[in-house]
């Protein structure tokens, strides 16, 4: 006996959802949703009917078709979406940021590990729902001209937490920081100077993780130190910046070697 049919549809589409609910916010290839509908047909089709069960999606150069990728999005119907992109092929980057841009007004948390000459496009668009938003560059021969190219992204009213690798400088991020919980940069560089005003903008921040690739190099003893008294976990490569800044509540300090990120 087909130990799977004497479970009613609508039992196995709770146990789906909250299969998917239990997934980390950032999709990975190790937890795939479509396994689950590989148990039977039967699976397959309630997995495939039911909407709220297609708004946690990975896709990648090695997940298949590009029509595939629009189909599951079109499952989703009009829910808000969990979304995480990979892909290091600038003309694959762009056709994957093209089926997703549509829908933008749904977007709530979303990975981007895209060619970074695809961060544009997502300029002069709204994000209602998005309280998550992690951008990887993927460049392409490691140029630092490929990576100056601005990340913006100004109407994200929820935006709550973010994570930027693989850009330039902080110059190069244009999105409001002020509404921002946790922040996570990955830069080339960043003087005393844009710390601070990092710090400033980011008035709410409680977690803080900054990388760079050139430690110490920009660091201005002749500023004083600036004060953020939110902030609760920090975490860096460079411990120069410990001399450029004060954490009164800071309950939690992470000083890594390795500021290189792939």
């Amino acid at each position: 006996m087909d130990v799977s049919a004497l479970l009613p549809p609508e039992v196995a589409a709770a146990v789906f959802a909250d299969y998917v609910r239990a997934l980390p916010p950032i999709p990975t290839t190790s937890a795939a949703r479509l396994v689950l509908g590989q148990v039977c047909g039967r699976w397959r089709e309630t997995y495939a009917g039911d909407p709220t069960l297609w708004t946690v999606l990975t896709f990648g150069d090695k997940s298949g078709s590009l029509e595939l990728f629009r189909i599951w999005l079109a499952r989703a119907k009009g829910l808000p979406l969990v979304l995480a992109l990979q892909s290091s092929d600038p003309a694959r980057s762009g056709v994957l940021l093209e089926a997703i841009l549509p829908l933008h007004g749904q977007w709530e948390a979303v990975h981007l590990g895209l060619a970074v000459s695809v961060n544009p496009r997502l300029a002069d668009l709204s994000f209602p729902l998005l309280r998550g938003l992690s951008i990887e560059n993927k460049v392409n021969d490691g140029t630092s001209d490929e990576m100056v190219t601005t990340l913006a992204a100004r109407n994200v009213p929820r935006l709550r937490r973010m994570e930027s690798v693989n850009v330039a400088s902080r110059s190069t991020v244009a999105v409001p920081l002020a509404h921002l919980v946790a922040l996570s940069l990955g830069l080339v560089m960043i003087t005393t100077s844009e710390l601070h005003q990092l710090l400033r903008e980011c008035v709410r921040l409680e977690e803080l993780s900054v990388s760079t690739h050139l430690p110490d190099l920009f660091r201005d003893p002749s500023i004083p130190p600036h004060a953020h008294k939110r902030l609760r976990t920090f975490s860096t490569t460079d411990s120069g910046m410990l001399l450029c800044v004060e954490f009164p509540n800071l309950s939690e300090l992470y000083l890594r070697s390795d500021a290189r990120r792939k």
